[in-house]
């Protein structure tokens, strides 16, 4: 096909949508499931934005083609359909995903919503660095002091507006770039609606809703045990209440392809990068760990090939890239490791990472094999095995490591032989480890810490 569109969700859990079987319906996304094929067992390479989306793009898992931080060596899913003639365009606005991270490449059009420098606050964050430097060296004790001082009033804050894009702007862009596009394109949409904090643009809430939510959510982040039956419950209806007005505006996208005649031509993929804890193992929202309800993700396919893909079918977000590529008839780059969804045979098994974020390694330390009915995770800094039959226990809630030794000993050989893998060849060196300089270092460390992300925007600070 010659008109393709991949929607990415962040952090959209499946059993959210009518499709994949909620009561309350998603009224677009369940009729795109409808007329195309919904996969049961889709997994993301890891539990989180970083992991997830080298896997994406890029066909590859986290530890390969560089460090987490950025797009790295990786080659993009874009870069293949530019080569190719197509156009190409993204629009989203999560800071993990920006130009400066390397995520432009192969896009000829590329909106991240950051904004640029002003006059000279480029400088005057060198010499204000230069500053903090001194007194680090010369005072550690006092520079202690400060940090923690600043630290803790940042994370105290409760910020009322979102650090990020409406679905709705989303939208309006694409179909705005749509409407001049040319008959060959690949766009990207990546929305950030169901990602924490919840409910501050909801139409349906007051303004006391909105600030006693954005105070359940900073609980729910910083101390997630604390919170009680009836919390993790208005929790829950906060996030459904965004994945709702999500699905709003993509019945808004969508329709202006049926209006326009461009919906029986145009492929659509849409998925998620990971998904979401409400307390299930003790955790809210999305870190490093990779049981069930983070690395799990929807997965629904519109193409006039979607119907060789088996409802059942085991899939790993590493075949998307390739399964885009062979819907757009375009070659895909021989650094990705996953195969099209589309071609089969289908996967006996899939894995997930998670990596080291700052630096580039081969090894995972937390890492995941799982079949159709059995899952591995082995955390190689604790030295722990869990082994779970997700047939009978889909919670996770029984380890079974050491009551079944020989499956036990079978999802090991399957996790070595992952650990073992042959690499693909990098083709470029991993560079983009810092943002653009043109990106407003302030702005970009407010959103990161507003969206939970601490340990990135002290990143920022430091670089």
């Amino acid at each position: 096909m010659n008109k393709l569109i991949l929607i990415t969700v962040d952090s959209l859990r499946p059993d959210f949508l009518g499709a994949y079987g909620a009561s309350e319906r998603a009224p677009a996304t369940d009729a795109l499931a409808e007329g195309g094929a919904l996969i049961q067992h889709a997994f993301a390479t890891g539990p989180d934005t970083t992991h997830s989306f080298p896997g994406i793009l890029g066909s590859n898992y986290p530890t390969t083609g560089g460090t987490i931080q950025t797009f790295g060596a990786r080659t993009s899913v874009g870069e293949c359909f530019a080569r190719a003639g197509f156009q190409t365009a993204a629009f989203h606005s999560n800071p993990l995903l920006s130009r400066g991270r390397g995520y432009a490449r192969g896009f000829d059009t590329f909106w991240d919503s950051l904004p640029g420098a002003q006059g000279q606050s480029s400088g005057t964050s060198g010499n204000r660095r230069n500053v903090i430097g001194f007194v680090a060296r010369r005072f550690p004790r006092i520079f202690g002091l400060g940090r923690w001082f600043y630290r803790t009033r940042k994370r105290r804050s409760i910020p009322v507006e979102q650090p990020h894009e409406p679905a709705e702007v989303i939208t309006e862009k694409a179909i705005r770039w749509l409407g001049g596009a040319g008959e060959r394109f690949l766009l990207w949409l990546h929305y950030m609606d169901p990602h924490w904090p919840y409910a501050t643009r909801l139409p349906e809430l007051s303004e006391t809703d909105r600030v006693e939510a954005m105070r359940l959510c900073e609980k729910a982040l910083k101390h997630p045990a604390r919170l009680d039956d009836a919390e993790l419950a208005r929790l829950r209806k906060l996030y459904a209440l965004e994945v709702r007005h999500l699905d709003r505006s993509l019945g808004e996208l969508f329709r202006f392809l049926q209006d326009n005649g461009l919906w029986d031509e145009t492929a659509v993929f849409l998925t998620s990068d990971h998904g979401q804890a409400f307390g299930e193992h003790g955790t809210c929202f999305h870190g490093d760990v990779l049981y069930e309800e983070l690395i799990r993700v929807p997965l629904i396919v519109k193409a006039p090939c979607s119907g060789t893909v088996g409802r059942r079918a085991l899939v790993s977000l590493i075949d998307l890239a390739p399964t885009i590529c062979e819907a757009g008839g375009v070659e895909p780059s021989p650094s990705f490791e996953g195969r099209s969804m589309l071609a089969g045979p289908e996967r006996d098994v899939v894995f997930a990472e998670t990596a080291y974020r700052t630096f580039v390694s081969d090894s995972p330390r937390v890492v995941a094999a799982r079949t159709v009915r059995w899952k591995l995770i082995r955390n190689e800094e604790r030295n722990k095995t869990e082994l779970y039959d997700l047939e009978a226990d889909p919670e996770e809630k029984r380890d079974l490591s050491r009551e079944r030794p020989e499956q036990l000993a079978h999802m090991r050989r399957l996790l070595e032989s992952h650990m073992r893998r042959r690499r693909p060849h990098e083709q470029r060196p991993a560079d983009e480890s810092k943002p653009a300089e043109s990106t407003d270092r302030e702005t970009l460390q407010a959103r990161l810490r507003a969206l939970g992300y601490m340990d990135e925007a002290d990143r920022q600070e430091k670089d």
